[in-house]
């Protein structure tokens, strides 16, 4: 009763195939963390930025080619907007992050004095940092 070479090395195969289908979720688990990290810290920069009236710091978060439509008094006029419906914000949370390839979406809830509204952020990866590209305010 010998050992059979070919269920030997169908064994390693298998095994070398498992290890490889591990490794590579750790590197898409550590890669999507790192995403969600990355997206966070953006929507937490503009909204900090809005409830300091700091229209300026979420322009220059702006892709250049969204500076066009999305200018500080236009973002300006939007917050304000707003804000006169759900009443000076309480606070805000984070909420569901919705990433294709390099463009994602991004919701922030708002509570306001008034009422609950939410911030919806587009971005866009160049590959090195995230850039938003539009801002809408929804109640």
């Amino acid at each position: 009763m010998g050992i059979n070479l070919r269920v030997v090395g169908l064994g390693a195969l298998l095994i070398s195939i498992t290890v490889l289908g591990i490794i590579l979720h750790q590197r898409r688990t550590a890669t999507m963390l790192q995403t969600y990290r990355e997206l966070s810290a953006v929507a937490t920069r503009v909204a900090n930025a809005l409830q300091q009236s700091d229209f300026d710091s979420v322009v220059q978060m702006t892709e250049p080619s969204a500076r066009a439509t999305l200018k500080e008094s236009e973002l300006q006029r939007r917050w304000r907007a707003f804000i006169a419906v759900i009443g000076a914000p309480q606070g805000w949370k984070l909420g569901q992050q919705q990433v294709i390839g390099h463009i994602t979406t991004v919701q922030v809830h708002f509570w306001g004095a008034a009422r609950a509204g939410a911030m919806e952020l587009k971005l866009r990866s160049n590959g090195r940092e995230w850039r938003v590209t539009e801002v809408r305010f929804e109640l």
